[in-house]
């Protein structure tokens, strides 16, 4: 006879957590030598991807190849700041125009790092190029 077993109620997970159990948080950080600020901390300052919360988005041109780390300048972008980035080739919709249109080239290209500081977010990553190549980085911060 098989017996059933309870699953877990996922539907209310997402709820704020009370005092007391961030106070077992805190207590759980500080038995392994952490400080507990840094949980209320990074909680209230670092909200997730949800509707209603910004995001800011911007795009950078460079040339690269092979493996570089840069900094972007991203006003409003601090250490607390949640930074994604992505790499695409870009080229000249017309010959004598603006570099405006990314694509998939031969190139392949890596993102490894990416760190954001006070109004600044660095980049390593790595173009599989022996010349350098006109670069899209995409910039988003949350």
């Amino acid at each position: 006879m098989k017996t059933k077993t309870k699953q877990p109620n996922l539907m209310n997970s997402h709820k704020q957590k009370t005092s007391s159990e961030n106070q077992i948080d805190a207590t759980i950080l500080q038995k392994l030598g952490l400080p507990a600020v840094v949980l209320e901390r990074r909680r209230e300052a670092s909200p997730s991807f949800a509707p209603g919360v910004p995001i800011a988005v911007n795009f950078y041109n460079i040339r690269a190849h092979r493996i570089f780390t840069k900094p972007f300048q991203f006003i409003g972008a601090n250490s607390l700041s949640r930074a994604v980035a992505s790499l695409s080739e870009i080229g000249r919709t017309s010959h004598s125009g603006p570099l405006d249109n990314p694509f998939i080239g031969d190139a392949t290209m890596k993102v490894y790092n990416v760190s954001p500081g006070r109004d600044v977010v660095w980049v390593r990553g790595e173009i599989d190029w022996d010349s350098d190549l006109d670069i899209q980085v995409t910039i988003f911060v949350n």
